[in-house]
């Protein structure tokens, strides 16, 4: 079996370290949205509609640093990570791979356009849907680079998917399930 300290450490680099962190900030917000008086639901509205692009700035700081790195690439627009203090797998230093913190940055971005320029302004009632649809964007921005990303594919590898790929289809169909639920009542 696993020790508890491998499996965080597995986690960590595996997706679990950005899901744990989205479902933390949002019991935190919840729970300081409760103690102030705060509607979550309401609140929950804009920061799921920053939270994209926060997400599209940090891919940019994964690619300086070169974690989250890709799979080998023969396309042109593939990148070479040669410094050994970087995060990049030593098999993969000085081989053109994919620049998946790129294109997560890339799509990342264009999520918040969408969310905070289509969604957010219409969502006056209260029923978080700029916050599920930035989970469920998000959600299938992960599963689609996953195929690409080159580093550890975690330790839950259900009909071989990654365990990021495997959370984000939890968190996808759970928004979703939200969504429904939510648009059907009084917010």
């Amino acid at each position: 079996g696993q020790t508890l300290p491998r499996l965080m450490r597995t986690l960590r680099v595996s997706g679990g370290s950005f899901y744990g962190n989205l479902l933390g900030a949002l019991a935190t917000a919840a729970f300081v949205c409760r103690r102030r008086g705060l509607s979550f639901r309401r609140v929950g509205d804009l920061v799921g509609a920053a939270a994209p692009l926060g997400l599209a700035v940090m891919r940019l700081g994964c690619f300086q640093h070169g974690c989250c790195f890709g799979r080998k690439s023969s396309l042109p627009w593939a990148v070479v990570f040669s410094d050994p203090r970087s995060a990049v797998r030593r098999g993969l230093l000085d081989v053109p791979i994919h620049p998946t913190q790129l294109y997560e940055a890339a799509l990342t971005a264009l999520l918040f356009a969408g969310v905070a320029g289509w969604v957010l302004p219409r969502a006056k009632d209260g029923r978080l849907p700029a916050l599920l649809a930035s989970v469920i964007g998000y959600a299938a921005v992960r599963f689609a680079i996953d195929f690409l990303r080159g580093g550890d594919r975690g330790i839950l590898r259900p009909g071989g998917l990654s365990t990021a790929q495997f959370l984000s289809l939890l968190l996808a169909a759970s928004a979703a399930f939200l969504w429904t639920r939510w648009t059907r009542e009084p917010a």
